[in-house]
């Protein structure tokens, strides 16, 4: 009942705004009518549209949200030019809520309300162009949309902007600028990201004097304003005692705290003590297993290819070399210069695949590119033993050079 009475309540604005005017209008010059009827009209038609869509949107006790309906109030308000309609109509194009999902759409409606000063669509104007969704991805468009979302006050955009300037999309990369906005962020009260941001430009020493302790204390605010990578990254830093004694103890325990809120990190950093036996843990291949699993399902990169390793040697799983070769190849294909070295290593020897030397030897370039120094000491082998390749010394020599670390026979 509550809810009919918002909306009989809403739709009576509507017509008392209307009446309102148009009891006054007699007043205005006959010529002008007609544009300020339909100026003022468009605005409240907007404003009233926008309320209901909220409405629906968020629902209340005894009424579930609606965003079929949502959508359709959205759709109406924006058309009649209401900013506010305008980005929430986005949002739900763009999570696919009442509609079926379109990047196109929620781009063309991000961007619109972002002209007409929307700070909140600035940020996801910059989004779209970042992640190339319903745009074409444009890294530097990407920065341009940040930065006015920013100067207008948003505190996501001032946090992306950092992000830009650290990694040098879209703008040279400037480790000071990154601080200064990632700090901007900071004191406009958001200390998740930022500040766990602010830790790792600390614990690098970038654009800031290097220090652990200053680290530690930033990855603890962020972990306390929910940012579970920060509680990782507070965990790693006691685990290995930078910044505070080292506490195997604490490390583990907050490991376990962003674990169970369903942090992928620290299901995979939980895997690798299990596996290893490090900090105190008692080694243990099957919890090990387990907890890869988790976090690989979450697309945890490192733990798919952690993974794969268990299958490969069959540590806590039974050997399946097929098996370990889809999960390296996942690995390879999200980047993992680990995973593009396991899987040559696996064409090399023929496990799981017909031997291949070329495909072994195309995995372990691509690996090294990414500066991968195992792979570095495979193409050298390849080379100096004559695996699929003519044997060349010289050739050779190079690669063993390249490395950073002395290679070993397998």
């Amino acid at each position: 009942m509550k809810n009919i009475l918002k909306l009989c309540g809403v739709s009576f604005l509507f017509l008392f705004l209307c009446f309102g005017y148009f009891n006054k209008s007699d007043t205005i010059r006959a010529d002008s009518t007609a544009a300020l009827t339909h100026s003022y009209v468009s605005v409240v038609q907007g404003e009233v549209f926008f309320a209901v869509g909220h409405f629906y949107e968020n629902g209340a006790d005894d009424m579930p949200g609606n965003y079929t309906s949502a959508f359709y109030y959205y759709e109406k308000g924006a058309s009649a030019g209401n900013v506010r309609a305008m980005v929430h109509l986005a949002t739900l194009c763009r999570q696919g809520h009442g509609v079926v999902r379109s990047y196109e759409n929620a781009f063309k409606w991000y961007h619109k309300a972002a002209v007409a000063g929307n700070s909140e669509a600035m940020l996801y104007t910059g989004i779209s162009y970042a992640e190339g969704k319903g745009v074409q991805q444009d890294e530097r468009k990407a920065f341009q949309w940040y930065e006015k979302g920013a100067l207008a006050g948003n505190v996501q955009a001032m946090n992306n902007l950092g992000v830009l300037y650290k990694t040098g999309k879209g703008v040279a990369q400037n480790y000071a600028m990154a601080f200064e906005w990632y700090h901007k962020a900071f004191r406009a009260g958001d200390h998740k990201a930022p500040a766990r941001n602010i830790g790792v430009l600390y614990e690098g020493g970038l654009g800031v004097p290097q220090s652990y302790t200053k680290a530690l204390d930033y990855y603890q605010q962020a972990g306390q304003a929910g940012d579970t990578d920060g509680i990782v990254n507070a965990a790693r830093l006691y685990q290995y005692g930078h910044g505070a004694a080292k506490s195997c103890e604490k490390a583990l325990q907050l490991y376990h705290q962003a674990a169970d809120e369903g942090n992928d990190s620290a299901m995979n950093s939980l895997g690798v003590l299990y596996e290893t036996g490090n900090c105190g843990v008692q080694q243990d291949y099957g919890e090990a297993h387990e907890l890869y699993e988790q976090a690989a399902e979450k697309g945890n990169v490192s733990a798919i290819t952690n993974l794969a390793r268990l299958y490969d040697s069959g540590q806590g799983v039974t050997q399946d070399y097929v098996r370990a070769r889809e999960l390296y190849q996942q690995g390879a294909q999200a980047g993992s210069s680990s995973a593009m070295t396991s899987l040559g290593v696996l064409y090399e020897k023929g496990h799981g695949v017909v031997q291949n030397y070329g495909m072994a030897r195309e995995w372990y370039e691509k690996a090294a590119s990414a500066g991968n120094s195992d792979a570095m000491c495979r193409i050298a082998a390849l080379y100096e033993h004559g695996y699929g390749v003519a044997e060349d010394k010289q050739k050779a020599q190079f690669w063993y050079e390249k490395t950073s670390v002395t290679c070993h026979a397998d």
